[in-house]
This record gives structure tokens, sequence and C-alpha cells, in this order.
């Protein structure tokens, strides 16, 4: 069975790595929070948002199991009216947020951490964001952790 709070640690953890980066389009740290009633909202702020979502488990063994912990990263920011900047921006991001968290060990409080991935996001956003012009990108992290149950 998971730990009853890891997946908001996991989170935690996501933002913190995220706070220590210079993001290009001026994003601060205290732009960078985790997130739970994100789809509640009408439109979101800018900044960068990080949702807790589902972890999914692997197949137990020798009373272990893998429990893949998710996030989604989601960058808030106003579309710009230079849409090739904006790009840059958005591209960015993405390699900023790969860079630092991909097959990377990120948790600090002593599992038995295998691995974080991310992967491109196939979220669908309300259309209601759209309207607003925003420009959102969104990036899902999970980080695969064993644990005894």
């Amino acid at each position: 069975m998971a730990a009853e709070d890891r997946h908001l640690t996991h989170a935690d953890r996501v933002v913190a790595v995220l706070q220590g980066i210079t993001w290009p389009d001026g994003i601060k740290s205290d732009e960078i929070n985790r997130r739970e009633d994100l789809f509640t909202s009408m439109a979101p702020s800018r900044g960068i948002h990080v949702i807790p979502m589902e972890e999914q488990f692997g197949n137990g063994v020798a009373q272990k199991t893998d429990v893949r912990y998710r996030v989604m990263v989601v960058r808030v920011m106003p579309t710009d009216t230079h849409q090739r900047a904006g790009l840059n921006y958005r591209s960015r991001f993405r390699n900023l947020t790969r860079s630092a968290l991909h097959e990377q060990r990120i948790m600090t409080d002593g599992s038995c951490e295998i691995i974080t991935k991310i992967k491109p996001s196939t979220m669908r956003f309300p259309e209601e964001w759209r309207k607003r012009n925003l420009d959102i990108s969104a990036i899902e992290v999970t980080t695969l952790i064993r644990e005894l149950y």
C-alpha cells in the first residue's frame, strides 16, 4: 500500500526542484506551488502549478510493491503577443523541467526511490481557459518508489 501522504510529499518535492530553476519568462519561486483545486477555478493564475494525481500500483513481490507517484506540472502565462517568444518560453519550460527531473532521484525522505521520469501531458484543459488568452503547457512527472506493504 502506498505511504499515506507520499503523493503530497512527492508533489512538494517537485515544487522545490522547480523553485530552484531560473525561468526565462520571469516566473518567480513564489509563483510555483502545489494546487489541488486548479481545475475548479475559472482560470488559473500565472505561474507553475503542481497538481497531485492518483498514484499507480505495480506488481507486488516479497512484501514490496512499486508505486508510481504522479503530478501534472502546468505552466500558465498570459498569451504573448509575439507568438515566437511564447513558443520559445514554452519550449524552455519543457527543456528546463526535463533536465531538472527526468531520470533523476528527487525524493529526500529516505524512500526506496527508483527513478523519476517526465513525459508530455495529454491533458485537455477547459475551454474557458482558452477564451482567456492563456498560454498553457503541461508535463506529467512520475516517480517510481518501491514500498513495503
